[in-house]
């Protein structure tokens, strides 16, 4: 939080985050998935994903994490918007990048805390072994959970469950999430509206 105030708030660290890394098109896509663009995904789980985990089901687009790729093991999808699923399948193209094959290169979260200056301003602050999860996640994560309706109306204890759920915390889709025998048209469902929430298409009300 300190960090991110020295950048001038949220806003001004995403708009610096985003100039430092402009000049590299893997960089700076890796650095806005790290944030809300892929709901905080970790660094080390982008960092293992492959072509085939980029899927679009009916409507919705998302990055589906394998038990190989996710965090614990545990499986789970985080919904992307349409623009960021063609950039990641422009960035797979540009590079050759087959299936097996990662997509992002392993130095990518040293280099952005590198050229964003973000490592150094970390370890100034104490940090022995920065990693932009530090910062990207938990700034999203953060944001997300405190989102409010102009009347002040936020977030339930199950909405704040659906969001740690896709960010991958320890909890996974169950009967308390989204009903017992729920359809893979239900999670979707879910997932399409947890991006829209996100994006401001939707109300915390009419999320809830």
């Amino acid at each position: 939080a300190q960090v991110i105030e020295e950048y001038g708030g949220g806003k001004a660290y995403d708009k610096h985050l985003s100039e430092s890394t402009k000049g590299d098109v893997e960089l700076n896509l890796a650095a806005r998935l790290s944030g809300k663009d892929a709901i905080g995904i970790r660094l080390q789980e982008l960092k293992k994903i492959k072509p085939e985990n980029i899927v679009k089901e009916g409507d919705v687009y998302k990055i589906k994490l394998s038990s190989k790729e996710a965090k614990g093991g545990n499986p789970r999808e985080i919904p992307i918007t349409e623009a960021t699923y063609q950039e990641i399948k422009r960035l797979i193209n540009s590079k050759g990048v087959k299936k097996g094959e990662s997509i992002f290169r392993e130095t990518v979260s040293k280099e952005i805390l590198k050229v964003s200056g973000t490592g150094k301003a970390l370890r100034s602050k104490g940090a022995k072994n920065p990693t932009l999860d530090t910062i990207n996640r938990k700034k999203a994560e953060s944001e997300i959970l405190s989102l409010t309706d102009p009347d002040g109306f936020g977030l339930s204890q199950h909405g704040k469950d659906i969001i740690k759920m896709v960010m991958g915390h320890e909890i996974s889709w169950s009967d308390k999430i989204y009903g017992l025998a729920s359809s893979m048209k239900q999670k979707n469902a879910y997932l399409k509206n947890v991006r829209k929430l996100v994006d401001g298409e939707m109300t915390v009300r009419e999320f809830e």
